[in-house]
């Protein structure tokens, strides 16, 4: 279990039994702390009780280390897609994989035939020229096959999309690439 340090500066919320308390005051130097919520009598107690008490936690609302769309839950992971954007999330990872490594499986150790292709090698060509070749390769295939292309989106890919996912993916992991 993580733990982490609890703001105690008054306005902050804590859930206790279920029940949402706001720190009114907080007197560090004596380890007081003073909680309030509305209709009931202000709750006089001690950092030490609240630490042990077994069922406290800090409130989400008030969290601010976190961004607001994440605090307390549980970042969202690939079985969270539906099935037709997880299968188009993992076709941009290996997109992703290429231009990074040169490989679509992003290691060598799993390279398929012809792997790595001259355009996509590390060794020998630069990241920025890595995805504008894989721009002109996405751009051919929306010309070959139109109708696939525009199903998984391969027809709106410029070179400013490709770092647009690569953040992504590097944030919230494959399954940013939705």
């Amino acid at each position: 279990m993580e733990r982490q340090a609890w703001d105690l500066s008054p306005g902050n919320e804590f859930i206790l039994n279920g029940t949402a308390w706001t720190v009114q005051t907080f007197q560090p130097q004596v380890g007081k702390v003073v909680l309030v919520r509305p209709e009931c009598e202000p709750w006089h107690t001690t950092v030490r009780q609240l630490m042990h008490h077994p069922q406290i936690r800090q409130s989400t609302r008030t969290r601010k280390d976190l961004p607001a769309a994440s605090r307390g839950r549980q970042p969202k992971g690939m079985l969270d897609l539906p099935p037709e954007k997880r299968t188009l999330a993992i076709l941009r990872v290996a997109h992703l994989h290429e231009v990074e490594t040169g490989f679509r499986s992003g290691n060598p150790l799993h390279a398929l035939p012809m792997e790595p292709k001259p355009k996509y090698d590390p060794g020998v060509t630069t990241l920025t020229e890595r995805r504008q070749a894989k721009v002109r390769k996405l751009r051919k295939a929306t010309v070959a096959d139109p109708d696939l292309a525009a199903e998984q989106w391969l027809d709106r890919v410029s070179y400013r999309t490709l770092v647009r996912w690569d953040l992504a993916r590097r944030r919230f992991g494959p399954g940013g690439l939705r």
